[in-house]
């Protein structure tokens, strides 16, 4: 399987379920999350690659969490073949220079870059010289630092995407989606641009689409009442298939570009005057 969504081309629409660290370390959820995804609308099934100690120092409260969820090579590549039964793209994040190597070795040809490292040059100007194609979020970011991280991939050559974020977890309103910055992104840095959704339900995604998003991302999980920091906040299955209808539904709405009249105004053909 190809592992490259296509970030450049003119696919309508990439649906991410971010299954994350919701395996806690299970490879068999792990697996089982990857085929819920794709039986709920997701064309990618994305995971976090790292090692906890580039992550966190050894003595931070969540490095044992971190550790704890980490997964093997053989795990990756255990993965990465489960996706291609069940028909989905496998997908990481990278957390530090070890981890998109171990992803380069396992065959990735892309990456997502977390809100967390649109900073880290070191690790942005590492996925260049690799050749990976970058999904880059854009969470609790200021705009020169968007505008910097734009630079730097564009004077690399790098094939890139953007994802409108917010970083929190989750967005408890939707005054703080703040999603006019989808179309700010797409109109100032000329790339293609999703929304990763840290809401809770499916509504954000239809929004979202309708301001110019077409890659959608959100925390998946196969059960709400699992241990874990992003389960509750994560969508089921459910309101994972509700939130990908909504996107072919936001599709439906914008409709096609006007070249002449469209069927539903035939009947006011008739009415039109000239002079």
């Amino acid at each position: 399987m190809d592992y490259r969504l296509g970030i450049e081309n003119s696919s309508p629409s990439v649906l991410i379920a971010e299954i994350g660290l919701n395996h806690n370390g299970s490879l068999d959820l792990a697996k089982t999350m990857v085929a819920a995804a794709a039986s709920s609308g997701a064309t990618v099934a994305k995971f976090q690659t790292y090692l906890a100690s580039e992550r966190v120092a050894r003595d931070h409260n969540l490095f044992d969490l971190l550790e704890s969820c980490e997964l093997s090579v053989a795990d990756w590549l255990d993965l990465k073949r489960v996706c291609d039964d069940e028909g989905i793209t496998f997908l990481s994040t990278a957390f530090g220079l070890r981890s998109l190597e171990l992803l380069r070795e396992i065959g990735m040809m892309e990456v997502k870059i977390s809100s967390f490292s649109l900073t880290d040059l070191g690790l942005l100007e590492a996925a260049i010289e690799k050749r990976f194609s970058l999904l880059v979020s854009t969470g609790a970011s200021s705009w020169d630092e968007i505008t910097q991280c734009n630079t730097l991939l564009l004077e690399g050559g790098a094939n890139f995407a953007f994802l409108h974020c917010i970083s929190s977890y989750p967005v408890a309103s939707e005054k703080d989606l703040h999603l006019s910055n989808i179309t700010r992104l797409k109109t100032l840095t000329g790339r293609r641009v999703g929304f990763s959704d840290h809401s809770e339900g499916p509504e954000a995604f239809f929004w979202a689409a309708l301001v110019g998003a077409t890659i959608f991302e959100k925390h998946f999980t196969t059960d709400n009442s699992l241990v874990g920091p992003d389960q509750k906040m994560s969508a089921n299955p459910e309101v994972f298939r509700r939130a990908v209808d909504n996107v072919a539904r936001a599709f439906d709405v914008l409709g096609e570009s006007r070249a002449a009249p469209f069927v539903s105004e035939m009947g006011a053909i008739p009415m039109r005057t000239r002079s």
